[in-house]
């Protein structure tokens, strides 16, 4: 298991957002835990913390001419194509 920390600059907080991998006689599986509801989770960092971050120029939005229209919706918004292989390579993975 790795504990990701991601800055949620909107909230002025940290979150943990943990990644899991099993391995069980050869079968890999593996998944984030998003939006998880546990003591701890999230952290409120000082002011200071998220004036750094915002200083540091890492919140800049570089606009990706791929990127679909809307954060969620069908696969077929995906592209390149490579972005749905890696979804269904991903999905394979896990043994769904």
């Amino acid at each position: 298991m790795v504990s990701l920390l991601r800055a949620d600059l909107k909230d002025a907080a940290i979150d943990q957002q943990p990644l899991a991998i099993a391995n069980s006689s050869g079968a890999l599986s593996a998944g984030f835990l998003l939006h998880g509801n546990w003591d701890g989770r999230t952290v409120r960092p000082s002011g200071d913390f998220v004036a750094a971050i915002e200083g540091s120029g890492i919140t800049q939005y570089y606009p990706y001419s791929e990127l679909p229209p809307t954060p969620s919706g069908d696969l077929s918004e995906l592209t390149p194509e490579s972005h749905r292989e890696a979804f269904w390579n991903s999905v394979k993975s896990l043994g769904t």
